[in-house]
C-alpha cells in the first residue's frame, strides 16, 4: 500500500537526475520501512537463476536499493541506476535491467561491465528480449529494439489506458503482447502496421506474462491467473492502437 501511494505522487518524468532520484526516494520510502525487518534489506524486485560458467547458478537480482547482485561473486555489485530495478532479462551475451530512472541498462555477461544505457521519458516496467528483439515497456508506452544493435524498430503508443506494465513475446519475433494496469490483455503482431488485437480482460490490472507456445499465461492483482491459447483465440480487432516506430 505505502509503495502504491508514493507511485500515485509521482507524476510523469522529473527535469533533473536530483529531482527524479528525490521522487523515486518519497516514492518507495513507506515500501521499504514496511518490508524491512530486522536485517534492514530492502524488497526484491525481480530475480533470476541462469546457467553461468562461474558455478552451478548465477543468481542475478534486482532490489530496491538499486544493486543488481551476481551471488556467485561474492560482493560483485552491479551500479549506475538511481531508482529502483524493476525488471531483468538475461541473454547468453548481456544482463538487462529497467528502472524506475527511465533507463535499460544493458550489462555484458563475464565481465559485468555497462556496455550501453537506452533512455525512455517515463518509469520502465517491463524488459523481455525475444527473437533478436529488445521489447521494453515504458509507461504508456512499448518499444521494440533490434536486439544486437539497440535500433528502435517499433515503438507502440496508447495500447493501454494508463502504463504497461508487462510484457511478452514469441522466440520467433512476429508476436508481441502487453498487459496492463487496464486490465487488457493484447497481442500485436510485429510484421503488420494495424496489427493490435484484444486477448482477455481481466477483472483487474495485469501484473505478469508467460510464454510457452502457444500457450500463454498471465496474472492480475485479483489474484487469478490464466492460461490462454493465442492462436486458436479469435480475434478482436483493435486497429490504430499501435504506430510505426
Amino acid at each position: 500500500v505505502g509503495l502504491a501511494e508514493g507511485l500515485m505522487e509521482m507524476d510523469g518524468p522529473a527535469d533533473a537526475d536530483d529531482q527524479l532520484a528525490a521522487a523515486i526516494a518519497a516514492a518507495t520510502a513507506a515500501a521499504l520501512a514496511s518490508t524491512c525487518g530486522s536485517t534492514g534489506h530492502g524488497m526484491a524486485a525481480c530475480s533470476w537463476g541462469v546457467p553461468s560458467t562461474c558455478g552451478p547458478h548465477s543468481v542475478v537480482t534486482g532490489e530496491a536499493d538499486d544493486t543488481l547482485f551476481d551471488l556467485s561473486l561474492p560482493g560483485q555489485q552491479l551500479r549506475g541506476h538511481i531508482g529502483p530495478v524493476t525488471s531483468l532479462c538475461l541473454t547468453e551475451a548481456c544482463l538487462y535491467s529497467g528502472s524506475w530512472d527511465y533507463t535499460v541498462r544493458c550489462y555484458r555477461r563475464g565481465s559485468w561491465d555497462c556496455i550501453s544505457v537506452l533512455r525512455y521519458q517515463d518509469w520502465v516496467w517491463s524488459v523481455v528480449a525475444r527473437g533478436g528483439l529488445l521489447l521494453v515497456a515504458s509507461g504508456p508506452e512499448v518499444h521494440v529494439h533490434d536486439l544486437a544493435t539497440s535500433q528502435l524498430v517499433r515503438k507502440f503508443q496508447n495500447l493501454h489506458e494508463g502504463s504497461v506494465s508487462c510484457l511478452e513475446g514469441t522466440h520467433c519475433g512476429r508476436l508481441l503482447f502487453s498487459g496492463g494496469a487496464d486490465g487488457l490483455l493484447m497481442a500485436h503482431d510485429l510484421r503488420m502496421r494495424e496489427s493490435s488485437r484484444l486477448l482477455w480482460h481481466h477483472n483487474a490490472g495485469v501484473h505478469g506474462l508467460a510464454l510457452e507456445d502457444p500457450w500463454l499465461a498471465s496474472c492480475a492483482s485479483d489474484g487469478t491467473v490464466l492460461m490462454h491459447n493465442y492462436e486458436a483465440a479469435a480475434p478482436t480487432n483493435l486497429g490504430s492502437s499501435s504506430s510505426g516506430g
